[in-house]
């Protein structure tokens, strides 16, 4: 057994000193950090004890001049054994007694009373656990058997008569080191969030919602990264609730800095015109801007109830507190936020696994439109496809005051185009939903005024000024760049609503030996139930090869064979009307159409 003389004498000697602390701090705590390093258990644990009572006792210590809270440097120099004592180690005992440390800290008050210039230290510390600990291996990401090695300090894995009484926060069903160790560095940041977000310096905000999106994307333990989310969202009430603080404070400061997303595909979207627009927001829209990213990153977990629970918080808190974001930081969301996302997701949803997944945890049955990655990452693209049309619906009076508005338009009816084509059912349907959402758009300037002339326009006779849902009202003291860009924005619709259509029920080429895919009944319904939206917007304009173009996507719809299932449930009977609701549909259209005189 080895001696544990010297460290009892120099805690001893550091205890009776404190009010020199400044003297020997740095020699000492560098020595006891040593001992934590030591390969003997019984050597690293009490050198671990040691330096965690010791940073206790120096910063409860009342004889500082000046005192304590007053001394920044201070503050620092007593943190930083702890820092170091977690960043030299992968001891599992010496990180769960930094974290214990920590908490401590924490719940004593001392944080809130004296640290105000150690924030980032504990959160650095907090965080921190999640980059040697909290992510799964490879193997275990893939289904296979994690390792259980013991914690050997809770309940669960020695027993209650050989359990420490210390560690009550590892006590978990199923414990591992890793599991336990993410729990009880969470426990912190929760503390953290709902305790001391009023009194700790903006400057550490930052790192706040950075150390919170590392739990939401540690794979460790499913229930902490939902409920990291959720930390996110409370994170954001605060900032909306308190924006004059905290953007007076930053504003002094200057200290923000964003990257934007943590992962190769999380850059700005190729040829964006707000690439680093992010340098030049102003802090607390940066600040934002951290918070959209991160939940950003979520929204691409491999995890689909954390991409979901990432989707879901991501578009709320966008759509809840936009408002107090500057015009250029809309740009900056929609370039290097929104359609980066939607490319991601629209990328790992087509390279996911189709695959059923047979290996859950807790034997838990999965319905079989959620049995494969591929059908989970359909939802992701529902979800987050819906979510930015969503955010164009809302918010369309700021982003239309964006120089590059029909530039972002065009790209998501692009990416709504991409999905209606897909194979996938749920995908398909939820794209037109998302695109009969941006026809559903009314605009405080009105649609575009019909050309001059008459031969432009097979309607031009019976439809003067009769574009917008919002009316003729200040139509004529509209710019005519205005009028143009109004009117590119509905011919760029139109043409998506005609590729979707032609490519969705164009017949296969003959002899072509690919499994056909052949539309449902409800995709082609809700596509031709789009046409009189998307109409009104565009009559003035509608000519003799626009028509071509609609009559050529109806015939083809009306010609799409039913599939065999659905038959039953969409075919009249003898006692109903003759007609399905395609059929209704194709002829309510044609009627909109002869309507026109």
């Amino acid at each position: 057994e080895p001696s544990l003389f010297a460290v009892a004498k120099l805690l001893e000697t550091a205890l009776v000193n404190l009010s020199r602390v400044t003297v020997f701090w740095r020699p000492l705590s560098s020595h006891l950090n040593e001992v934590c390093q030591h390969p003997h258990t019984t050597m690293r644990e009490w050198g671990a004890e040691a330096l965690t009572y010791l940073v206790k006792s120096a910063l409860n210590c009342k004889e500082y001049s000046p005192p304590l809270a007053e001394n920044p440097q201070l503050q620092q120099m007593l943190l930083a054994p702890l820092v170091d004592m977690g960043a030299t180690t992968l001891h599992f005992d010496i990180r769960a007694k930094q974290i214990e440390c920590t908490l401590a800290i924490l719940h004593a008050g001392v944080a809130g009373e004296s640290l105000s210039h150690g924030w980032q230290q504990i959160l650095s510390i907090i965080g921190n656990i999640t980059d040697n600990q909290g992510y799964e291996s490879k193997d275990s990401s893939q289904g296979k058997a994690r390792d259980k090695s013991p914690c050997y300090k809770c309940v669960i894995c020695v027993g209650e008569k050989d359990a420490d009484p210390h560690y009550p926060l590892l006590v978990a069903k199923n414990c591992t080191t890793g599991e336990a160790l993410v729990r009880s560095a969470f426990q912190c940041l929760q503390r953290v969030v709902a305790d001391f977000l009023p009194i700790m310096p903006c400057s550490s905000l930052q790192l706040c919602i950075q150390t919170a999106a590392k739990f939401g994307l540690q794979t460790q333990d499913l229930n902490v990264s939902l409920t990291a989310i959720g930390l996110l969202w409370n994170i954001a009430d605060y900032l909306y609730q308190n924006k004059q603080r905290v953007s007076n404070e930053l504003g002094q400061l200057g200290c923000v800095s964003v990257s934007v997303g943590s992962s190769k595909e999380s850059t700005p979207t190729e040829g964006s015109p707000s690439r680093g627009l992010t340098a030049t927001l102003p802090p607390f829209d940066q600040l934002w801007m951290t918070l959209f990213s991160s939940l950003g990153d979520l929204c691409v977990d491999p995890r689909s109830a954390v991409r979901k629970s990432g989707g879901q918080t991501l578009f709320s808190t966008i759509n809840a507190h936009g408002g107090l974001l500057e015009q250029q930081t809309w740009q900056a969301v929609l370039w290097n936020v929104l359609f980066p996302l939607l490319d991601r997701v629209r990328n790992l949803s087509g390279s996911a696994s189709t695959e059923k997944v047979t290996d859950m945890a807790g034997n838990i049955l999965i319905h079989h439109s959620r049995n494969t990655a591929q059908k989970q990452w359909a939802e992701t693209q529902v979800l987050t496809l819906g979510g930015v049309a969503r955010v164009f619906y809302v918010k369309r009076d700021i982003l239309q005051s964006l120089g590059d508005f029909s530039r972002a338009w065009a790209l998501l009816l692009e990416f709504i185009e991409n999905s209606a084509l897909s194979k996938n059912n749920e995908v398909s349907l939820s794209a037109l939903k998302s695109f009969q959402d941006m026809l559903h758009m009314t605009s405080r300037s009105g649609n575009a005024a019909p050309p001059s002339s008459a031969a432009t326009s097979v309607c031009s006779d019976s439809v003067s000024g009769a574009g917008s849902l919002n009316g003729d009202s200040g139509l004529e003291s509209l710019s005519t760049d205005r009028v143009s860009e109004e009117a590119m924005l509905w011919e760029t619709a139109w043409r998506v609503w005609c590729t979707i259509g032609l490519d969705s029920t164009k017949a296969p080429a003959d002899g072509d030996q690919q499994e056909m895919f052949i539309p449902s009944q409800p995709f082609l319904t809700a596509l031709i139930h789009i046409f009189p939206l998307l109409f009104q917007h565009i009559k003035p304009r509608f000519q003799e090869t626009d028509l071509r173009k609609l009559c050529q996507v109806l015939e083809n719809a009306s010609a799409v064979p039913m599939h065999a299932d659905t038959a039953p449930f969409i075919l009249p009977s003898l006692t109903d009307v003759v007609l399905s609701p395609l059929q209704e549909a194709i002829l309510s259209t044609i009627d909109t159409i002869q309507r026109v005189r």
